[in-house]
């Protein structure tokens, strides 16, 4: 933490096949020392949480060697509301039209906090990022990311992220439907170091400058275009479509989260 090192709560977490929950709790010193003792079960995993400033934080899994249990270290940071945030990557596949005339499409960002605070929303009606959505974008839910759905909020024509932002990087996905026209304008509202978008061949082209077509993937038997490119600051991918109307066949979004999930984000790592 950046402030003068005071005592807090640590927590000692069980989650076994039979039951989950905490199991003890201890007052550090004000160095922010802790130690726990009990009985190291290897059909579960230990981890350790904190409370500080609102947010509750989590060690990674306690783990134990040759009998002994590894010491763990569990980082709490102070927070603010203007904490810069880094939109590592921005992606989105999109499908093909369906009877409906709706195109399914999956958004994924990577969004990284490289400080030392964790970014919060102002307020209590406010949110700690805001994500901007396509015109007419519609059923939007959350994905399998690493946000729960209850920390996810459409509002109007973007998604509020209500969970903190804490240091290091976090995935954010959601998926919805956007109107089969000829032309589909993906926002990016600030400078986003890669974004890739998947389309499948022949069905649409990327016309944005600067994005450049790669190599063909195949998911589910289906193979995708990727374009990649990247902006300086605000502004949109612009897509154009071949066959508006679409074939009338719907691309399964699981199979859609699987390649958002797998080989997109590889590209980033």
């Amino acid at each position: 933490r950046d402030t003068v090192p005071r005592a807090g709560t640590v927590v000692l977490h069980r989650i076994a096949p039979a039951a989950q929950g905490p199991i003890d709790s201890v007052v550090t010193s004000t160095d922010g020392r802790y130690a726990f003792r009990f009985r190291f079960d290897t059909t579960a995993i230990y981890l350790l949480s904190a409370r500080h400033d609102g947010v509750e934080y989590f060690s990674s899994p306690v783990r134990a060697r040759r009998g002994a249990v590894d010491s763990t270290s569990l980082l709490v940071h102070d927070t603010a509301s203007a904490a810069p945030i880094v939109v590592a990557g921005h992606f989105w596949v999109v499908g093909a039209a369906t009877a409906a005339k709706r195109r399914p499409v999956l958004d994924l960002v990577l969004l990284r906090n490289d400080g030392t605070r964790t970014r919060v929303a102002r307020d209590s009606l406010g949110a700690s990022w805001v994500v901007p959505l396509p015109a007419g974008a519609a059923e939007v839910e959350a994905g399998e990311g690493e946000f729960s759905p209850a920390s996810i909020e459409p509002r109007g024509d973007s998604i509020a992220v209500l969970s903190p932002l804490v240091p290091g990087q976090r995935q954010l996905v959601v998926q919805y439907t956007v109107p089969a026209g000829s032309r589909l304008l993906l926002p990016v509202a600030q400078p986003a170091e890669s974004v890739i978008v998947l389309l499948q061949p022949g069905d649409g082209t990327v016309r944005t400058k600067g994005f450049t077509a790669a190599d063909s993937q195949q998911v589910e038997g289906r193979m995708y275009r990727r374009w990649s490119g990247s902006f300086a600051g605000p502004g949109a991918v612009e897509v154009r479509f071949a066959n508006p109307a679409g074939s009338g066949a719907l691309v399964p979004l699981v199979a859609l989260l699987a390649m958002a999930l797998g080989v997109l984000a590889a590209f980033v790592l």
